[in-house]
């Protein structure tokens, strides 16, 4: 029943792409969809500086944008070509000039988008896009953006995020999408696959993570192959103490506010785990460094960064900043002490 269930899913997906695909067109380069900000690739950066350019034709380059079916019209009567040609998928790929006002939402690719638009000037700025109409549905709209056609592989953490968002925790439940993040784990490693399911054997230590997805950047420093290092640590108290100390701090950091804990980004995890500004100075110099500069709390205003400063400083004045980063560091000292108080 479950995969009748998937294929037939996956048929109406493919059924909806093809009838909302308008065609593949060179067009300025067209907004993200992620509306959280995140750095442009540097390697990437260096890719199209090297090659003095980018092979946009390859179709692994293109993006996928969407356009509503007015935008469309008018685009094409601007640039004088039919419809047909724009789904002819022949080189070169005509030019779309955009009607004033107008903007496409970028739904896959927006790394290299913002990469070129960082490097390229004049002609191009315009970027390779499978075009599609924007009424798609949520399914095959999440499905464009989650693809990993020619993009870095997911990490521990990001597969733990997106699995239990689709199982239904902290995110709306979909078995087609759970199947999907399944499967690339289990292709990626099946060794990871087979830790995954022993961690949800496991329901305080899986209730313990699930409470930390209220702010999913924490999860940068998830290392699903160490799991079952601390699960066989049989120091089940302390180490269950120490997820919720990370998901209370956060949360003070954050004024108890479930949306600013979803705003935090992993370079702000990355920059503040394991530092006390409160109680050392080189710290405090490093986080008005990092605040001025929008390394740090960067999806929020200039308000809000001062107020969370003055947070930031109360919660680390007793104690380091925890993450799980910290977390998996520091079982390691636990693990050798639990060894020694076995041997005696």
């Amino acid at each position: 029943m479950v995969e009748g269930s998937f294929t037939q899913v996956n048929r109406r997906l493919e059924d909806e792409r093809r009838a909302k695909f308008c065609g593949t067109a060179a067009s300025p380069t067209p907004r993200t969809a992620d509306r959280v900000r995140r750095p442009v690739s540097e390697p990437l950066k260096r890719l199209y500086r090297e090659e003095h350019g980018c092979r946009q034709e390859d179709h692994r380059h293109h993006a996928k944008a969407t356009i509503s079916q007015f935008d469309l019209e008018a685009a094409l009567m601007n640039a004088g070509i039919t419809a047909s040609r724009l789904q002819s998928d022949a080189l070169p790929y005509p030019v779309l000039g955009l009607p004033p006002g107008v903007q496409l939402e970028c739904l896959q690719g927006s790394d290299r988008i913002m990469a070129a638009d960082d490097v390229f000037d004049g002609a191009d700025k315009h970027w390779t896009v499978d075009l599609y109409l924007d009424d798609l549905s949520d399914d095959l709209r999440t499905l464009f953006v989650e693809e990993y056609e020619y993009q870095k592989e997911p990490d521990d953490g990001e597969f733990y995020c997106k699995i239990r968002g689709y199982q239904g925790h902290h995110g709306d439940g979909n078995p087609f999408f759970e199947r999907i993040w399944l499967g690339r784990l289990a292709a990626l490693s099946k060794n990871r696959r087979h830790l995954l399911d022993q961690l949800f054997r496991h329901k305080k230590y899986t209730d313990a993570f699930d409470a930390l997805l209220a702010v999913p950047a924490l999860f940068c420093g998830f290392r699903l192959t160490v799991v079952h290092q601390v699960i066989c640590m049989r120091c089940e108290e302390p180490n269950l103490h120490y997820l919720q100390h990370i998901l209370k701090v956060w949360s003070e950091i954050c004024g108890g506010d479930s949306r600013a804990m979803r705003l935090i980004d992993r370079p702000t995890i990355e920059r503040l785990q394991g530092k006390a500004p409160g109680s050392f100075s080189a710290d405090h110099d490093e986080l008005l460094s990092d605040l001025s500069s929008g390394r740090i709390f960067g999806n929020f205003s200039e308000q809000q960064r001062e107020e969370i400063r003055a947070r930031v400083c109360d919660v680390s004045r007793q104690h380091l900043i925890p993450s799980l980063f910290t977390f998996f560091e520091d079982r390691k000292f636990l693990r050798a002490a639990a060894d020694c108080v076995r041997r005696l």
